[in-house]
Order: C-alpha cells, then sequence, then structure tokens
C-alpha cells in the first residue's frame, strides 16, 4: 500500500497547504470532496437532521472521487461519509465497505421532541439528588439552602460563557463577512485570498468554547450530570454528560484545534515553521 502510496504522491499533484473552509463536519467534508466553497457545492450545515439548509450537494457539483472513477481508478470507503443525505459513497465513484453518516441516520432531536419538551408541566417536587434545576429547564436549582444562581463562583462562571459566547457570535459574523467579500470577488473574476486565517480563529474559539460550555455544564450540575442519556435520574436527561463528550470530538472535525493554531500562527502571525 505505500510503494503505490509514494507512487501516487511521485507522480501525481500534491497539496500540502489545505485549511477548514467552516466550523462544521459537512461543509468541510463536502469541500474537501468538490474543492468548493459552501456557496458553491450547497452544503451548510449538518444535513442529517432537520435544521438542515440544503441536504444534497447542488445540481452539476463533481467531486474528485467521480473524476479518479471515470479514469479508471479503483476506489474504496471505509469511515463517516456526512456529505449528503440523499447519496452516499457508492453514488460518488466510491465501493463501500462500511460508511457512517449516511442517508437514513438522525442526528439530534426532532423538532416534534422540542415541542414536546416545551408543553411538559414542571413538577414542584422537591429536589432530587444530583438534579440540577433552572428556570426554563425546570425548577430553579439550590445549595443548603440557597439559589445556586446567586453563588458568586457560578455567576463569575456563567458571565464569562455568555461573554464568549457573543464573542463567538461576532468571530462567526466577521467569517461570513470575509466569505461573502470572496465569493463577489470570484464572481467577478478577480484576485482573492480564501479568508483561511478568520475561519481558523472562529472554528478554533466555537468548538473551544463549547467544550468550555460542557465542562461547566458538569461542574454546575453535580456527580449526577455523569449519567448518560436514557439513564434513570439524570439530570435533564443525560444531556450534560452526551454533550461533554460530543464537543471534544467537535475540536477535531473540521480540522482539529492544534491544525488551527497552525494555521493562524503561519499564515496569520507570520511564525516560522517548527515541525
Amino acid at each position: 500500500m505505500s510503494v503505490h502510496a509514494d507512487r501516487l504522491a511521485r507522480e501525481g499533484l500534491r497539496f500540502s497547504q489545505t485549511y477548514t473552509i467552516a466550523a462544521h463536519c459537512c461543509p468541510s467534508r463536502a469541500t474537501f470532496m468538490t474543492g468548493l466553497f459552501p456557496s458553491q457545492h450547497g452544503i451548510y450545515n449538518n444535513v442529517l437532521n432537520q435544521a438542515a439548509l440544503h441536504e444534497s450537494l447542488n445540481p452539476g457539483v463533481t467531486t474528485f472521487s467521480e473524476v479518479l472513477r471515470d479514469e479508471g481508478y479503483e476506489l474504496g470507503f471505509a469511515g463517516k461519509w456526512h456529505v449528503s443525505a440523499t447519496e452516499g459513497p457508492a453514488d460518488r465513484g466510491w465501493k463501500e465497505y462500511m460508511a457512517s453518516g449516511v442517508q437514513g441516520e438522525m442526528h439530534g432531536l426532532r423538532w416534534e421532541r422540542f415541542r414536546t419538551m416545551a408543553q411538559e408541566p414542571e413538577s414542584d417536587a422537591p429536589r432530587e439528588k444530583g438534579e440540577l434545576l433552572r428556570p426554563g429547564w425546570g425548577r430553579e436549582a439550590s445549595v443548603d439552602g440557597a439559589p445556586l444562581k446567586d453563588d458568586p463562583v457560578v455567576r463569575s462562571q456563567i458571565a464569562r460563557l455568555h461573554t464568549d459566547a457573543e464573542v463567538a457570535r461576532v468571530m462567526g459574523l466577521n467569517f461570513v463577512a470575509e466569505a461573502v467579500k470572496v465569493e463577489h470577488a470570484a464572481r467577478a473574476g478577480k484576485p482573492f485570498q480564501p479568508p483561511t486565517v478568520v475561519a481558523s480563529e472562529y472554528k478554533l474559539f466555537a468548538t473551544e468554547y463549547s467544550r468550555r460550555l460542557a465542562n461547566a455544564s458538569m461542574d454546575l450540575g453535580a456527580p449526577g450530570t455523569q449519567l448518560r442519556v436514557k439513564t434513570a435520574d439524570a439530570p435533564m436527561e443525560g444531556r450534560p454528560e452526551s454533550t461533554y463528550r460530543y464537543t471534544v470530538i467537535d475540536t477535531i472535525g473540521g480540522g482539529s484545534s492544534e491544525i488551527q493554531k497552525n494555521i493562524i500562527a503561519r499564515r496569520g502571525l507570520g511564525l516560522p515553521k517548527t515541525f
């Protein structure tokens, strides 16, 4: 395998610098497969839930695997697809061995479940051991008879998270603004530089913020937050534990945090390569 891969690299075209275009899995994967921006290939967010803006690549979009297939290459695919909810790897030139993130899967809750949760009455029963109670999510939590929201440590942590959320929002808007400038320049036939540094800054901050938010929910929710989804008596139905695990994945998918730091250091700050 290594001999053939080395030959392909030696005789083919090598891409030594590639960068994520979004702080999200699906558009990043679609860009990797097509070489296009999300505004061109049509994938903007998770294609496997009801919040998907688009479920399929735009008509006429070609993936690199189709080109290789047409040139006689035999391609094998194993792992996460997550490019389209209506097509799988086999539809784009691959021989499938084991693929996840494909048509038929559902990520997250359906809208009906959110509506049901919003209509569920709040109980006035005494607080259970390890139960996290918050306005809008149920009853209010208390420690030693005092509301948890009045604890100075808790208030400081929530204030920091709220501030970081606003920073993430503004960074996201800045990335969108830069991406729009690039798209306009490309359509006008003018030279442009993809906003790689801005995208990396946003991806790095937003995913690390999500991880900090999940960590805080575990800290504030008492030991019961370690209980998994569908476990009896788990606070908030086990969502803190699930979020805690999945936010770690978010710091890897679409370009790991270490890769984003390297991009910022080298392309943004002009620091030398150290590896």
